[in-house]
């Protein structure tokens, strides 16, 4: 049991190593409404990307942001990349 345990944690490690690495080759940005109820674990997202050695870009909107018309306007703007 303890040798499928450790294969499976070896793969879990690799896998988890080669997704990493693809993040950080994207452009990752995080955008979100000040007041929306999601703010803190965008931020806490963001902060913990960066640990893991993944760039990104932490937009905060004035607006609510949760709600199509705006989600609408944010992918316009950052469809691109970094602004």
């Amino acid at each position: 049991m303890a040798l499928l345990h450790s294969a499976y944690h070896r793969w879990w490690s690799l896998s988890l190593h080669r997704c990493l690495g693809r993040l950080r080759e994207q452009s990752v940005i995080l955008a979100v409404g000040r007041e929306d109820c999601l703010l803190h674990q965008n931020r806490e997202l963001s902060g913990t990307l960066w640990c893991k050695g993944i760039g990104n870009a932490l937009r905060e909107w004035d607006e609510m942001a949760h709600d199509w018309p705006v989600w609408y306007d944010m992918v316009n703007r950052y469809i691109g990349g970094h602004d």
